[in-house]
């Protein structure tokens, strides 16, 4: 009995650790800020992203990211987050 709980927990492990390997890499890419060129006025900004968010949209197969804070804002607060396009995220 003790082995197919064995040969079941093995499987698991096979799927759940490139899973656990992939959501980290995501944080790890959108944790911290990041420095892109903001597109409405060509100057440096500084973005603070949502891994979280990062992640639950990886699960499901989107990159979408999310911005928490900007060092634009709140002159340029309602832009497009056109300088998003600046910031790889692969799966």
């Amino acid at each position: 009995m003790w082995a197919i709980f064995a040969v079941i927990s093995y499987f698991l492990l096979a799927l759940l650790i490139p899973i656990a390997w992939s959501l980290g890499n995501v944080w790890r890419r959108t944790r911290g800020v990041q420095a892109v060129t903001c597109p409405g006025d060509g100057e440096p900004a500084l973005l603070s992203l949502d891994p979280g968010h990062a992640i639950r949209m990886h699960l499901r197969g989107d990159a979408e990211l999310r911005v928490l804070e900007c060092s634009q804002w709140p002159e340029l607060g309602g832009c497009a987050r056109q300088c998003l396009t600046q910031i790889a995220v692969t799966h």
